[in-house]
């Protein structure tokens, strides 16, 4: 579901390059547009998902903590650093042995041969 909502749901909102869904955070990188401040992108994209979780599992109260932390990317060697570590991050965690054999992430797609 929150897979979903990033890759369908803001479509106008931002350009979506990685991402990852671990247990307890989510990796994504992504650029937004212009005209539409990331804050508020994510406002909503965390107010759906958090709705559309607890609602899953029958729960009530914050799905998300309310920080995030974003980063500029300042060249095409940071951009790629970014993406390994993104997809790498549940190799390390030791939820998988390569990264395109995370389910979660969009290594499967971007590193499968």
């Amino acid at each position: 579901m929150v897979e979903d909502a990033m890759l369908h749901r803001h479509p106008d909102s931002w350009d979506l390059y990685a991402w990852t869904i671990m247990p307890n955070h989510l990796h994504m990188l992504v650029r937004f547009s212009d005209e539409i401040a990331m804050f508020k992108v994510l406002q909503v994209f965390k107010g759906w998902t958090g709705n559309q979780a607890n609602g899953i599992l029958g729960v009530r109260g914050a799905y998300w903590f309310r920080e995030y932390h974003d980063r500029f990317i300042r060249d095409e060697n940071h951009f790629a650093n970014c993406v390994d570590y993104i997809d790498l991050n549940p190799v390390k965690a030791g939820l998988c042995e390569k990264a395109e054999d995370w389910a979660f992430g969009s290594a499967r797609f971007l590193r499968s041969s």
